[in-house]
C-alpha cells in the first residue's frame, strides 16, 4: 500500500513540476502515468558504458533490461527524469516526464550510454535491494518522439 501511494504522489509531483513553467509533457487520450524508479540527471556529466536490453516491468513498476536469451531474468534499470506511460490499448512504456519523448516499449530493444552502480532511494523503496547489489542507469536522452496515440504492440522479437 505504502509504495502505491508514494507512486502516486510522485506521477502527481512530476506533473505538478510540468506545470510550473517546466513544460509539462502531453501524452495521447487513454494514457495513463504510474510512477517508475527514477534519479534526477542534469544532462552534464555521465558514464562511459553501453546499457542495452529490453525493456520489461514487475508488477509493481520496477524497470527492468533482459538480455537476448534470458527472458526469466532481468536486470534493474534507472532512466533519468522519467515516468512510466500506460497507454490506451495497454503497451507500457518509459518516457521523459518534462518532454514525453519515450526511452522504450516494453518488449522494445534500447542502447543507450550509461553505467551501473548502487541503487538510488527511488529504486529500494519501490523496488526492493537488487539482487547483484548494483542497477545499471541510462545518461542519455530518450531516443523516440512521444506517440500520438497508441504504440504498437511489442513484438517477441524486438
Amino acid at each position: 500500500m505504502h509504495r502505491r501511494r508514494a507512486a502516486v504522489l510522485a506521477v502527481t509531483a512530476v506533473l505538478a513540476l510540468g506545470a510550473c513553467g517546466q513544460g509539462a509533457a502531453e501524452f495521447p487520450s487513454g494514457a495513463e502515468l504510474f510512477g517508475i524508479p527514477t534519479y534526477a540527471w542534469d544532462r552534464k556529466s555521465g558514464m562511459d558504458a553501453l546499457v542495452l536490453g529490453r525493456l520489461g516491468f514487475t508488477p509493481d513498476g520496477c524497470t527492468l533490461m533482459y538480455q537476448e536469451g534470458a527472458s526469466e531474468t532481468g536486470e534493474p534499470v534507472l532512466f533519468p527524469n522519467a515516468i512510466g506511460i500506460r497507454y490506451a490499448n495497454g503497451v507500457r512504456a518509459v518516457a521523459d516526464s518534462a518532454t514525453g519523448r519515450v526511452f522504450a516499449v516494453e518488449g522494445q530493444r534500447f542502447e543507450y550510454g550509461g553505467g551501473w552502480g548502487s541503487p538510488t532511494e527511488d529504486w529500494t523503496e519501490q523496488c526492493g535491494p537488487p539482487g547483484n547489489g548494483e542497477v545499471a542507469f541510462v545518461n542519455d536522452e530518450p531516443a523516440l518522439e512521444p506517440f500520438e496515440g497508441d504504440p504498437p504492440l511489442p513484438d517477441e522479437q524486438s
